[in-house]
């Protein structure tokens, strides 16, 4: 039940992880690591695999926030008041201290921030929706409503759409003109769009441009 996380050079300043679906304690086709309380999944289940996730992270399991993730470009400040009551959102922002963020995703791609000089975090989920109505971009710009430095600011694209399947449904699922306005000039078959449409955007708003391996 080891928990597979991969964590980036750049963000070494805060306790931060992609985790994969390996360990956990879902079974069937949630086999692994299932943390998403809206799916079918028993949800006694759902709760160990976040404890799981909670104890790699040192923190305990009511001072993990989470949102109800709508493909939005909405941005959520955590604090203790809002944890527990999943707001509507598909990024949160933070600089309290002991609290832990966490966002899901399959298909989409997980956008991890952090201001290492001030210690402000972010995450992001971002689908194409998200990525075209600017989530990447809200994020940035709450962090920096909260005291970060946009020049400090570094963030990580995690890992998505790994299989053909899933990146052709993604990819299906995009009205062509929005496609177009994405990646105008550009034959998209096989590769993720979105993991380079997510850091064009980031690279817009920060720079200057810093390497930052993945560590497993």
């Amino acid at each position: 039940m080891t928990l597979q996380i991969i964590t980036a050079d750049c963000l070494s300043s805060s306790k931060h992880g992609f985790f994969t679906r390996h360990g956990g304690i879902s079974s069937g086709i949630f086999k692994g690591l299932n943390c998403g309380a809206g799916s079918s999944d028993q949800s006694d289940v759902v709760i160990k695999n976040k404890s799981l996730v909670c104890d790699a992270m040192g923190v305990s399991s009511d001072k993990l926030m989470t949102v109800h993730q709508i493909h939005s470009a909405d941005v959520i400040i955590s604090s203790d008041q809002v944890i527990g009551t999943n707001p509507k959102a598909d990024a949160i922002v933070s600089n309290t201290k002991g609290m832990a963020i966490g966002i899901l995703t399959a298909d989409c791609a997980p956008i991890l921030f952090c201001d290492q000089a001030t210690g402000i975090v972010g995450a992001a989920h971002s689908g194409w929706q998200g990525a075209l109505k600017g989530i990447a971009q809200n994020t940035v710009k709450e962090m920096v409503n909260l005291g970060a430095d946009i020049s400090n600011i570094r963030a990580v694209v995690g890992q998505a759409e790994r299989l053909r399947a899933s990146a052709n449904w993604c990819l299906s699922s995009i009205p062509s003109a929005r496609l177009h306005s994405l990646f105008p000039g550009h034959c998209c078959r096989w590769f993720s769009p979105l993991l380079g449409f997510g850091f064009s955007n980031l690279y817009l708003k920060m720079s200057p441009k810093q390497d930052c391996p993945e560590k497993h």
